[in-house]
C-alpha cells in the first residue's frame, strides 16, 4: 500500500472514531499524519524490496560476481534472503520517505495547496 492509500486509509479511520474530517485537523497534525504515512510507506517499500537488495549486495563481492541470482539465492536461503539487514532498512528507508513526504507536505502548504 502506497502513500495515498495509506493516507485515505488514516482519514477515513479518524473520521469513523473521532468523527473529524482532514479539514478539522491543524497543518501541523496533518503534517504528522503526512509523515507517519510517509513512514509506511517507506517500511513497505523496504520489505517488498529487501530480497532483490540482498542479492544485489552480494553480486557486488567478488566471490559472488560470477553467480547467478538463483545460486545466490539458494545459497543464502528464503529466511535470510528476506530478513537479512531488514530491521536497519526499515528504519532508514521509512525515515527518509516520511521525512521526503513531509517535506513535500510543508512545501505544498507553503504555497497554498494543503498538505498532501
Amino acid at each position: 500500500m502506497g502513500f495515498y492509500q495509506a493516507q485515505d486509509k488514516v482519514y477515513e479511520y479518524l473520521l469513523r472514531t473521532k468523527g473529524k474530517a482532514k479539514a478539522d485537523y491543524t497543518e501541523a497534525q496533518q503534517l504528522m499524519i503526512t509523515f507517519g504515512c510517509g513512514y509506511f510507506a517507506g517500511v513497505f517499500c523496504a520489505i517488498a524490496t529487501q530480497p532483490m537488495d540482498n542479492l544485489v549486495s552480494m553480486k557486488g563481492s567478488v566471490e559472488h560476481k560470477d553467480k547467478s541470482w538463483g545460486q545466490m539465492a539458494k545459497e543464502m536461503g528464503v529466511v535470510k534472503l528476506f530478513t537479512k539487514g531488514l530491521a536497519t532498512r526499515i528504519v532508514m528507508i521509512g525515515t527518509l520517505t516520511g521525512l521526503q513526504w513531509y517535506v513535500y507536505g510543508n512545501w505544498k502548504s507553503y504555497c497554498g495547496f494543503g498538505t498532501s
